[in-house]
This record gives C-alpha cells, sequence and structure tokens, in this order.
C-alpha cells in the first residue's frame, strides 16, 4: 500500500505538470517535485528491516562502529571499511541510533538525486517516475554506502563546470566511502581532459577485446590489488552464465542508450559544452560496462550504479519529448503503456524465488513495507536476513 500511494504521487505530478502542463502549474511544479522527493525520504529513511544489506549495516552500526572519541588509526586500519564512511558512521552514533543514521543517509542521498534530476531533466517528474521504477529500492535501502558514493558522484557534476575544485573534493570523498568508487576517478580524469568520445569508444573495444580473452579475471584483479594488501573479491563471484532473454536485455541496454543520446543533448540546449560532454561520457561507460559485463566479468556490472541516473534522464526526457507532440489522450496512454511495461520489466525479476535465499521471492526483499513506527516483521524476509546478513 505504501509504495503504491508513492507511485500515485509521483504520478499526478507527471499528470498535471508535464502531460496536462496547465496554464498556471508551473510556478507550483518545484514545490510539489521537493515533495515527492520528501516522501520518498520519509519512505526510505523510517523503514524497518527492508533489504537484507540494511540490516546488516544496522548490526555493524550497533557491534562494531565506535564513537568519536574512540576513532584511531588502528581503527581505521583494522576496519574492513573505508575512514570517512567510519567517521559518518560515528558522528551518527553521537547523535543517536542507527535509525537516525539511516534517515540522514536516505536525506543526502535522495536530496542528492532531486537535485541532479531537477537541474539536467526537462521533465523531472517523468525521470523522477522511472528512477522510482528502476532504481530507488536498490539505491536507497539496499547499497548504502555506495549509494553516498554515487551522491557524492552526482553533486560533483552538477558542480563541475563552474567549480571543478569542488567536484574533485566530492569525488575524493567517495573514494573514502566506497571501494568501486575508484572509477570516479579514472572518469574525471577524462572529464577534465576532454577526452574524445571517439576515442573513449576505442578503449572500450580493447577493454573488451581484452576481458573477453582473459578467463579468470576475478583471480587476476584480486592478484593486482593484492599488491597494496590482502583483499578478498570472491563475494563478487557470481554465476555469469546468461540465457538468450538475458542476452538479448542487456543488448537493449547497451544499443539503445548509445542512439538516443545524441537526441538527448540537441534537445538540452541550455547544458554547457562540459555537460553534455559528461553526459555522452556516462552513456558510452554504461554501454561498455554492459559489452564488457556480457563477454567476462559478471560483477563488473556494479559500476552501472554510478550511471543509472544519467540513463534514467536519458531515456524518460525522450520518451517524452516524443509523447507530448501528440494530443493529451494519445500522451496519456503512451506514457501510461510506458510505465506499466517498465513495472512489469522491474517487478518481473524479482518474483521469481532465490534458491539461495530458502526459495523466498526476491520481492520479499523490500515487499511488503515495513516502518519504525510499526515495525512489523515478515518471516519469509527474516529468513532471507538470516541467510545474507548473517544476523
Amino acid at each position: 500500500m505504501t509504495y503504491s500511494v508513492v507511485f500515485l504521487i509521483i504520478f499526478f505530478g507527471v499528470f498535471l505538470f508535464e502531460l496536462i502542463n496547465i496554464k498556471g502549474a508551473k510556478k507550483y511544479n518545484k514545490i510539489y517535485l521537493y515533495f515527492c522527493f520528501l516522501v520518498l525520504i520519509l519512505v526510505s529513511g523510517l523503514r524497518f528491516r527492508l533489504a537484507p544489506d540494511s540490516v546488516a549495516y544496522a548490526y555493524f552500526f550497533n557491534q562494531e562502529y565506535v564513537y568519536l572519541n574512540q576513532l584511531s588509526l588502528k581503527y581505521f586500519n583494522e576496519s574492513r571499511f573505508l575512514p570517512l564512511w567510519l567517521i559518518i558512521c560515528s558522528i551518527c552514533k553521537e547523535l543517536g541510533g542507527y535509525y537516525t543514521f539511516q534517515f540522514l543517509v536516505s536525506f543526502f542521498c535522495l536530496s542528492s538525486v532531486c537535485i541532479f534530476i531537477k537541474k539536467y531533466s526537462l521533465y523531472p517528474f517523468a525521470s523522477t517516475m522511472f528512477f522510482y521504477i528502476f532504481f530507488y529500492h536498490y539505491f536507497s535501502m539496499e547499497i548504502l554506502r555506495e549509494a553516498v558514493a554515487i551522491s557524492l558522484f552526482l553533486l560533483a557534476v552538477v558542480s563541475y563546470s563552474e567549480r571543478k575544485i569542488l567536484a574533485f573534493f566530492l569525488i575524493s570523498c567517495a573514494l573514502l566511502m566506497h571501494q568501486f568508487a575508484f572509477v570516479l576517478l579514472i572518469l574525471y580524469i577524462i572529464f577534465l581532459t576532454k577526452f574524445s568520445i571517439r576515442y573513449f569508444k576505442y578503449c572500450f573495444c580493447i577493454l573488451f577485446s581484452i576481458f573477453f580473452l582473459i578467463k579468470e579475471p576475478l583471480v587476476l584483479l584480486q592478484n593486482m590489488l593484492s599488491v597494496a594488501g590482502y583483499i578478498d573479491l570472491s563475494f563478487y563471484d557470481i554465476e555469469s552464465e546468461l540465457s538468450t532473454l538475458g542476452l538479448i536485455n542487456y543488448l537493449v541496454k547497451i544499443i539503445v542508450p548509445l542512439l538516443i543520446i545524441r537526441s538527448f543533448i540537441k534537445q538540452n540546449d541550455f547544458l554547457t559544452a562540459s555537460e553534455r560532454h559528461i553526459f555522452y561520457i556516462m552513456i558510452v561507460f554504461y554501454s561498455g560496462i554492459y559489452a564488457i559485463r556480457i563477454v567476462s566479468i559478471p560483477y563488473i556490472e556494479r559500476f552501472i550504479n554510478y550511471a543509472s541516473v544519467f540513463v534514467i534522464i536519458v531515456l524518460s526526457s525522450f520518451l517524452m519529448s516524443k509523447i507530448l507532440k501528440f494530443n493529451f489522450i494519445i500522451r496519456f496512454l503512451a506514457f501510461s503503456s510506458a510505465v506499466i511495461l517498465s513495472c512489469f520489466l522491474s517487478i518481473y525479476p524479482l518474483l521469481k524465488l532465490d534458491v539461495i535465499n530458502g526459495n523466498v521471492p526476491i520481492y520479499k526483499r523490500y515487499y511488503p513495507y515495513s516502518s519504525i513506527l510499526e515495525k512489523s516483521i515478515d518471516s519469509e524476509r527474516e529468513l532471507i536476513i538470516k541467510i545474507e546478513a548473517k544476523e
């Protein structure tokens, strides 16, 4: 019920401000967009025992993280987590319990997404709708550390054109938040050097060829990184076989963004030259990562998280620019059809039984919703938590 109400609130924003575009309503669209994200923040920030990773973080917060006066170099060296994350957790531990921390993380991450969508999407409500359908639950409830790193990156892009030093500082913070954020430093250097899109594509083709020839890339990467110290990447060793439908799915994800990015750039003429370059780079990055995932490294898909919001904005903007050319009835039917199809594509994989987690449907990670106000327990979700969070 909670998720349905949120869906209707966002859909009403699309309907009122983008499909109908009532004269005089535009002055309220910013306020309503903020309201939509406030609702998203409350749902995420007040969740109770949703997503096994969140429960695991709650355990670490209560059992492993220390107060500010207990921080030390030895603690930083021995912890599995990076320094900035540990400092933030210690500050939140001083301010209150885990749920204070959870709410503050939700507030920061979703506020960053709101700022990014508002700045770069001509159709912020449509972009918010597709963000909610495809990325919201995973982003705001599952990958807490990486979500903070992604949010720092989004803010870095927003500030890049006018304040490059601030952008570098935000990316540096992301590097101290999550291990996979090292890719942001590479992307930042590409942004700075105005690396040609053509050469960037060539580099991905070369990487594609290299990874196609590597038999055990995870082992190779682990041996390379072990020079700096012990590292265990076995957690990311997942099943790499793809079904025919899975292959088609990835090919669509590779081809479609590349086909429409040029249209998006032309449509959004308010973008600066550096911002257009960044969007090009991120779309090529998104497609290139999926191409590498197909041939060699399934776990490289985690890097997609850093480009997902860019792709959502590009796809939703392209869709809206096409359907708004028609009358209201066709607009409404076309957008509703796109939303229904998106919901199907998002929900269908969650209906599968998770063999590893006791044949519990995957959607149980997030559904039904439970808040800290009611603290209801779902027995099937608790089974997933017991296995994944090892609680």
